[in-house]
């Protein structure tokens, strides 16, 4: 039996030999793995943020827009040229939003085309303010007021804010399109964690639990933002009164639907409008007055203005802010309609008012 016993070492050596070499190609699948899962992570956290500067691109072009407008009214009614440096700051950040937009497109077509109108309708919109200058700095104020007045600005900015909502929704969508695939990848990876179980208890159990604990944890971790951004957008879309998130350059930036029916607007009518514009311009003042003294120990909090919904017909509201911890110092406008309120007051006062006379009535009659 010489032959066999020499046999068998050879065999339980090629076992040992074959076991090592599955169990070295299993632990480098499962570490291409665990890096192709991590490396996806880490790539949607990219596009996640690629998408936020890419909103935020977007809000600021429209915005630079509606400042250099504003600007330009500023100019034409006092002929003061110191109203035009924000337009001319403007004219200068607009192509830099746009390059970045171009950048942040280049995988976009349907976006890139948006963005060709609103560049077109964005140097028209230019062409058209920088007309209404030249003529007030020529002395011909009448003219300027005039084409000003014959509303084709208006109209392109209308425009704008049509394209950009829409490419402000399709961003949307993406984002819930990079939270669904990461929810299918999550799914899958779960399948994959089940078959590499069935592998590691053969080679490396520990290996399973590391890596089943990670992907649990990083389901669990999904879950919970996807829960906290339904709760949150559930909150704010639901809350009775009015809330406004206001930029520091006094732009909306976003508006709930008890916002709109204050105001009596729709279809995301309030986003890009100026704060100020909705109270009356004699509360513009203590409106502008509570924005800038927030965060300042002692600074009043709410106030009663005199607000103005589409229409131009006034209404009393009683409007408060809140800090909003992000790098663009947003505020968050809480806004009532007080109508109701003021309007059982004067009937209390006018009920006591008219006691008060019977009884002096009977008084005297005695």
């Amino acid at each position: 039996m010489p032959w066999a016993a020499s046999e068998r070492p050879r065999s339980d050596a090629g076992v040992v030999i074959v076991l090592g070499l599955a169990l070295a190609v299993f632990l480098g699948v499962t570490a291409f793995w665990v890096f192709s899962e991590l490396s996806h992570a880490r790539a949607l956290r990219e596009n996640l943020l690629a998408n936020f500067a890419t909103r935020q691109h977007i809000g600021r072009a429209f915005s630079d827009l509606q400042d250099a407008e504003t600007s330009q009214r500023g100019y034409v009614i006092s002929g003061d040229p110191a109203f035009l440096k924000p337009y001319d700051i403007a004219v200068a950040d607009l192509p830099q939003h746009y390059a970045a937009l171009r950048y942040g497109f280049s995988d976009e077509p349907e976006q890139r085309v948006l963005l060709t109108r609103i560049e077109e309708l964005a140097r028209r919109k230019l062409t058209e303010l920088q007309i209404v200058i030249d003529l007030v700095r020529q002395g011909r104020r009448d003219a300027a007021v005039t084409r000003v007045a014959g509303g084709e600005g208006n109209r392109i900015m209308a425009n704008i804010r049509l394209l950009t909502n829409q490419m402000r929704e399709a961003e949307a969508r993406r984002i819930d399109q990079l939270i669904a695939e990461d929810a299918r990848r999550t799914q899958q990876t779960e399948r994959i964690i089940l078959m590499l179980f069935v592998g590691m208890l053969i080679g490396a159990g520990a290996t399973v639990v590391l890596v089943r604990r990670y992907a649990v944890a990083r389901h669990i971790l999904l879950q919970t933002i996807q829960a906290e951004a339904a709760r949150e957008r559930a909150i704010f879309e639901a809350a009775m009164d009015g809330i406004l998130v206001v930029r520091r350059n006094g732009a909306i930036e976003r508006a709930n639907p008890a916002a709109e029916r204050i105001f009596h607007v729709e279809n995301r009518g309030l986003e890009g409008v100026k704060a100020a514009e909705l109270v009356q311009p004699a509360a513009a003042e203590a409106l502008s007055v509570l924005l800038q003294g927030r965060g300042r120990e002692g600074a009043a909090k709410r106030r009663e203005l005199s607000g103005l919904r589409r229409d131009g017909q006034p209404f009393p509201v009683e409007v408060s802010i809140g800090e909003m911890k992000d790098p663009d110092e947003a505020i968050l406008l809480f806004v009532r309609d007080i109508s109701e309120r003021r309007e059982g007051e004067r009937m209390k006062d006018e009920f006591v008012s008219t006691r008060s006379e019977e009884h002096t009535s009977e008084i005297q009659s005695h």
